[in-house]
């Protein structure tokens, strides 16, 4: 990844340029497992340069697929929901880690955009917004001079010009933030402006009209990890107003796609594998044992129905196909053997299931032989065996009330760790841990061994830091 990271311009590679966000989180995992500032700074400036480029859209929100240069100036100008929620992700944990303000500013506009343009009317997020505007791919996003001049004041044009914009060929012009803070402080009011004007004079791009089930579960992830970073509540409410419409559609059985309110198609294994992650993400943050429940049940449906004996299968047992393929090379988004390996690695700690054990250890195997082949086939793939092999923290409450308190206080970047409250439902899987006197008790356990009980959160945040 080093040797491919572009210096000037942050991000991979040159020339077309995609985000490559399940790269950039691996970078913070991988800081901060070495306790490196290296892999920090590559990620770190690679969503400072993104969010001043044009592939992210300055007057509306949310982000571009991809660039066809290497200084994100000339995107190709559909939005995909993919791209929103591992983005959002991604500035979610770099927020947590660094508190730079403009991250949070860009969570707020992302999810914001992916509201409005994307949010389906029956629940959920449809799947991208198109390119073309009348035939013309980006005209909704491509300016000319004389219509800046129309909206920004004579006195201030030119700087705006020099500052916030860049002109690609003739009179064609995107709007850029050439600065940040000076954008922030001085232009602000004049790209609200630009916006009104485009708005008005107009035609935004078509919608995807379809809801597929895993983007929307990597959806549910971002909007858990904005709360988790920036405890707007409201990011926790569109989370969990998600999530429960997801259970809802795919109560019976889980589909990959969703049209007009109605599932069409069965699931493939990336739609298990998300939406289980999504949920035990969701379940950390709410303590409501029906996501556990859900992603278990997932997870135990994706074993009857997609398990080899050494991986997953990306399509289903009941396809009708000459072949079915095993997939562990990673696209744009994480690898769904490589997250149903985390999902194992989770339950597989809580629940004590020999049989996740088992899936761990061969799984763990094949993903590894993958990377020996390529090491960058499946960035995923290597967090999670990091993951597998170190073990999880995990911290178990036992108290009289659901401790909806813990997650406010636990707001490290922390990829290892996972909390669980002993509630009549998780009993069944927290049986040994026992609650002293009528206070709060709390463990704190990896790999099998736990420590003795506290009775102060004080305690285990100076127990757990922000690394084991």
């Amino acid at each position: 990844m080093k040797r491919i990271y572009d210096k000037a311009n942050g991000g991979f590679g040159f020339a077309p340029k995609f985000p490559m966000p399940v790269w950039l989180s691996f970078l913070l995992y991988y800081g901060w497992r070495t306790r490196t500032e290296e892999p920090l700074n590559m990620c770190k400036k690679s969503l400072i340069k993104m969010r001043e480029g044009a592939i992210y859209d300055q007057l509306h929100g949310g982000f571009h697929r991809y660039c066809v240069d290497a200084s994100w100036t000339v995107p190709h100008f559909e939005k995909m929901l993919y791209d929103q929620a591992l983005l959002t992700a991604v500035y979610s944990d770099s927020y947590a880690i660094t508190g730079l303000e403009v991250f949070k500013e860009t969570i707020q506009k992302t999810i914001s955009y992916t509201n409005s343009q994307l949010g389906s009317e029956y629940g959920g997020y449809y799947s991208s917004q198109g390119a073309d505007s009348n035939g013309v791919e980006g005209g909704y996003y491509l300016w000319n001079y004389e219509d800046i001049q129309r909206v920004i004041p004579h006195d201030v044009l030119e700087d705006f010009i020099a500052n916030m914009t860049r002109k690609i060929e003739g009179n064609t012009y995107v709007i850029v933030n050439g600065s940040l803070e000076t954008g922030k402080e001085l232009y602000g009011k004049y790209l609200n402006a630009l916006a009104k004007f485009r708005d008005e004079t107009g035609t935004a791009p078509a919608i995807d009209k379809k809801v597929l089930v895993d983007w929307n579960g990597l959806m549910v992830l971002a909007l858990s990890r904005a709360y988790r970073a920036t405890r707007e509540a409201g990011y926790l409410d569109l989370a969990v107003k998600t999530a429960d419409y997801l259970l809802r559609a795919n109560d019976a059985s889980v589909y990959h796609s969703i049209v007009d309110g109605e599932p069409s198609v069965r699931g493939f294994l990336d739609d298990y594998a998300y939406l289980s992650w999504a949920f035990l993400e969701l379940y950390g943050l709410t303590f409501n044992d029906n996501y556990f429940e859900k992603a278990k049940e997932m997870c135990e449906e994706a074993i009857r129905r997609f398990w080899s004996g050494e991986a997953f299968y990306y399509v289903p047992e009941d396809v009708d196909l000459p072949v079915r393929t095993i997939k562990l090379n990673e696209e744009v988004t994480p690898n769904g053997n490589s997250v149903m390996l985390l999902n194992m690695i989770e339950l597989s700690a809580v629940t004590g299931n020999n049989r996740y054990r088992e899936i761990i250890k061969k799984l763990s195997v094949n993903i590894e032989n993958a990377l020996i082949e390529n090491p960058v086939s499946n960035v995923f793939g290597a967090l999670a065996t990091d993951l597998g092999r170190t073990g999880l923290r995990e911290v178990i409450i036992v108290n009289e009330g659901k401790p909806s308190w813990a997650i406010n206080e636990l707001a490290n970047y922390m990829p290892d760790l996972r909390v669980y409250f002993k509630s009549e439902k998780m009993k069944k899987y927290l049986s040994e841990y026992e609650q002293e006197g009528n206070q709060l008790t709390i463990y704190l356990c990896s790999n099998g061994s736990c420590s003795m009980p506290m009775h102060s959160l004080e305690e285990l945040k100076n127990r757990i830091g922000s690394k084991g």
